[in-house]
């Protein structure tokens, strides 16, 4: 009787679970459906099993897919003195793949992206909705302004949680970094969420560069392209990372600095990132 019943409730336990998943993956459907076609929809919450997934899959990744990542500056995310400050991480954007980079980075910490709601549909609308993203109409000034205040709104519902936003708004694959590409967005969101947060904010200037030489191939990766094993991904073939991380840029709510002066610090940041000054 007690191993009849023990396989009784084994069986409700496994329906009950199966049920689960349906209507948990039935929900992050839905929620990539809106993501796709609505600019500046931002989803509930951003999903903890979403960040475990994300961080073990570019931990595990990232070595095949890129080679070797050189990472410096690492201690500039810290949080500053009370760990309490939080960040708008403003990389440069090169390739789709750069988000992959990033999240090699920030682990399983709370945060979400803002991107080019082309980049969210298909196939990847539900992972991106389960990510935490923020879709946004690059082409229209008006879905780039209502962009913003989701950004804001977001920050503002979910304590703790901070932002990655590529300053430039678009891929530069050659990436030529040119000062009238560095838009006020973020310096924008940045001042709006420390006044309707209370909280301390601050750009985090981050330089992304990839090594797309196949010469520069490591000893592993020649031996995977001669077994005819492709690592391409996203379009690319990349054999080796650098990221640099410089300090944080604060931004204060009622700040006296021209939105066009913090640009101007984001820029020289990145240029000298760039140049290895």
């Amino acid at each position: 009787m007690s191993e009849t019943l023990l396989i009784a409730v084994s069986a409700g336990a496994a329906i009950l679970l199966a049920i689960g998943i349906f209507f948990y993956c039935r929900f992050w459907s839905r929620q990539g459906s809106k993501l796709s076609s609505e600019s500046g929809y931002v989803t509930p919450y951003v999903s903890v099993l979403g960040r475990i997934a994300l961080y073990l899959l570019s931990r595990l990744g990232a070595p095949y897919f890129f080679g070797c990542l050189h990472i410096s500056g690492l201690q500039n995310m810290a949080g500053g003195k009370n760990g309490k400050l939080r960040y708008l991480v403003c990389p440069n954007h090169q390739f789709e793949h750069d988000v992959a980079v990033i999240s090699y980075l920030i682990g399983t910490r709370r945060w979400r992206f803002l991107a080019d709601i082309e980049q969210v549909r298909g196939r990847r609308a539900p992972w991106m909705a389960w990510l935490g993203v923020i879709p946004v109409e690059t082409d229209s000034l008006r879905a780039r302004v209502a962009s913003m205040s989701s950004v804001v709104t977001a920050l503002e519902r979910e304590p703790g949680t901070s932002f990655i936003i590529f300053p430039q708004g678009r891929l530069v694959k050659d990436n030529n970094l040119t000062r009238k590409d560095f838009n006020t967005g973020p310096v924008i969101i940045a001042g709006r969420a420390a006044k309707a947060t209370g909280d301390d904010f601050a750009l985090l200037p981050m330089y992304i560069e990839y090594v797309t030489d196949p010469r520069r191939a490591s000893l592993g990766q020649r031996l995977l392209a001669f077994c005819g094993i492709k690592r391409e991904f996203c379009g690319r073939t990349v054999y080796g990372c650098r990221v640099q991380i410089a300090k944080p840029i604060p931004v204060k709510a009622d700040e006296e600095r021209s939105k066009d002066e913090i640009v101007d610090e984001l820029f020289q940041a990145m240029t000298s990132m760039q140049n290895g000054t």
